[in-house]
């Protein structure tokens, strides 16, 4: 059932992307995927553009890009190069699958179940490995970044960063929820992980004092340090739409004595 503003959920997009996608195609997440997303549920040209009030970003494509984040989490799509996306062998189970007609929370915990299961009947896995914190937070691309309001309520949202000099930097728009947060509260709290099965699982959190960098110059210098990590080219449309819609940094500075590493 779709919400009261007729656009479909994040919820509701994620079985009919899979099976847009099931003919292998690789598709640019933003532009072509929402386009068809938003024509599978027929939706009117005043629906494409409804914007969300946080991030004044269109509801359909900041709702078809969280689904596709969190299929990819799942293992059911993939992103061959920034900003595109493919599904993979087990998305196209999925699709196979006929008993199978939305995606819910309770489908991804009985895939999780059946894959924790196969984990536990592999045997001589090799040893559990030490994670290179500093290697690890440079290489991943997709941090969760928990921040409190002043009634105590969390907000958590994956997002883009650049880890160096041991700092966290995380480029948004100072309405967003995460920045208010954190200019507030002058904290916050990460998480950095991977994998699904082992040995291939691990991770970091941390923790420690933020603030909000707003000064245009350094914001804009930062910004393009984040996004070229993501990006072989910051004239991209997708890159310059992020650029113009990024107005301040959140940096954190992790407490030493708070991070937590995990290798499985």
């Amino acid at each position: 059932m779709l919400r009261d503003d007729g656009i479909p959920s994040e919820s509701e997009v994620k079985y009919p992307i899979l099976k847009i996608c099931y003919d292998g195609r690789i598709r640019h997440t933003r532009v072509e995927l929402v386009k068809e997303v938003a024509d599978w549920f027929n939706l009117t040209p005043k629906q494409r553009e409804e914007r969300t009030a946080e991030d004044n970003v269109e509801k359909i494509k900041d709702r078809t890009a969280w689904a596709v984040t969190h299929l990819c989490e799942a293992g059911f799509m993939h992103r061959p190069t920034v900003g595109k996306c493919k599904i993979t062998a087990a998305g196209k189970e999925i699709v196979d699958d006929k008993d199978i007609q939305e995606i819910t929370p309770s489908i991804l915990r009985k895939i999780a179940r059946m894959r924790q299961e196969r984990a536990t009947r592999d045997k001589g896995a090799p040893a559990r490995k030490k994670l290179n914190r500093g290697a690890f937070l440079r290489s991943e691309k997709v941090l969760r970044l928990a921040t409190a309001d002043g009634s105590g309520n969390i907000h958590v949202a994956p997002v883009w960063y650049r880890y160096s000099g041991g700092r966290i930097r995380i480029g948004t728009a100072g309405k967003s929820r995460k920045a208010r947060n954190a200019a507030a509260s002058g904290r916050a709290s990460f998480c950095v992980d991977v994998g699904v099965n082992s040995p291939d699982i691990a991770g970091v959190y941390g923790r420690g004092p933020a603030r909000v960098v707003t000064e245009p110059r350094a914001v804009r210098r930062i910004a393009r340090s984040i996004l070229s990590r993501y990006f072989d080219s910051l004239d991209a449309p997708a890159a310059v739409e992020l650029l113009r819609e990024t107005d301040c940094i959140i940096e954190i500075d992790p407490d030493p004595a708070a991070y937590a590493t995990w290798t499985y």
